[in-house]
């Protein structure tokens, strides 16, 4: 005679032919990593579409150094600290052990490059539109203690974005699995995760053969570009092309210290010429 306990039993068994228990962790870990970037791209990174009046033709701003203050100690580095303890939970490996010959590299390509983006959209706007990128400008800091702060704020600000949108989304949507280098044998100088180490490999090769990266690229690209919203289709064209370029780079050499510097001192150049 056939009880509710048989039933319970053939249940079970059924469950798990169908879904080890294995396979169900592996799937519920996907998912979980699948779904963890947009969480904290929506807590720490999510742009205000509210709808604001244009800024004034030619007004000039001047550097508020209590505001960037609030700005780097309640928003940029506890940000930044969030996301190395949500990777140090996970086990992950967040930057090299040491700064990498990479970094240099990736420094010297990255600056000359974005400040060639930003003026070539600037050159651009100005011919098809008439105006400039933005219309209203912040003036450069004022005194020794709003360079310190300005300084420290846009190296915090490339370190934050660059940690996000390059290091964890190209190393989290790849074809790769975590751990393992792009191109050329395991090289254990590389702490990212599914990055190729340093100076091996080439760049289109790596993309197009051997990585998997597109994916990933097109993402990173696509929520940096939607976090400079607020600077209008041509601020948007430029952060379209800086985070093509930057992830390109940073697929190739696996540095993120040479990109947050670049990115750093590119935000020091605006700042400085009030641009």
């Amino acid at each position: 005679m056939l009880n509710a306990g048989f039933f319970k039993n053939q249940a079970a068994r059924f469950s798990q032919a169908r879904c080890p228990p294995a396979r169900a962790g592996q799937r519920k870990a996907k998912i979980i990593n699948f779904i963890e970037p947009f969480i904290i791209y929506l807590v720490l990174f999510l742009p205000d579409f509210t709808p604001r009046p244009p800024l004034p033709a030619g007004e000039v701003y001047q550097f508020a150094i209590g505001r960037e203050l609030a700005r780097l100690l309640g928003y940029t580095i506890p940000s930044l600290l969030l996301l190395w303890y949500l990777f140090f939970l996970k086990g992950k490996k967040i930057f090299p052990k040491r700064i990498l010959p990479g970094d240099f590299q990736s420094l010297i390509i990255a600056l000359p490059g974005l400040l060639g983006i930003g003026l070539g959209i600037s050159v651009l706007s100005s011919i098809l539109s008439g105006s400039e990128i933005s219309a209203a400008v912040v003036g450069a800091p004022g005194g020794p203690g709003a360079w310190i702060v300005m300084i420290l704020s846009c190296f915090s600000t490339g370190y934050l974005e660059e940690t996000y949108f390059r290091h964890y989304l190209l190393s989290l949507f790849g074809k790769h699995r975590p751990g393992t280098p792009l191109s050329g044998p395991e090289n254990p100088e590389s702490g990212v995760a599914g990055i190729p180490p340093p100076g091996r490999g080439k760049l289109l090769g790596a993309l197009c053969a051997k990585t998997g990266a597109v994916p990933g690229i097109a993402l990173s690209t696509a929520l940096f570009s939607l976090c400079h919203i607020y600077e209008g289709p041509w601020g948007m064209a430029n952060a379209v092309l800086a985070g093509l370029f930057l992830s390109l780079i940073y697929t190739h050499y696996g540095a993120i210290h040479g990109l947050a510097w670049a990115h750093g001192l590119y935000n020091i150049f605006v700042y400085a010429n009030g641009v």
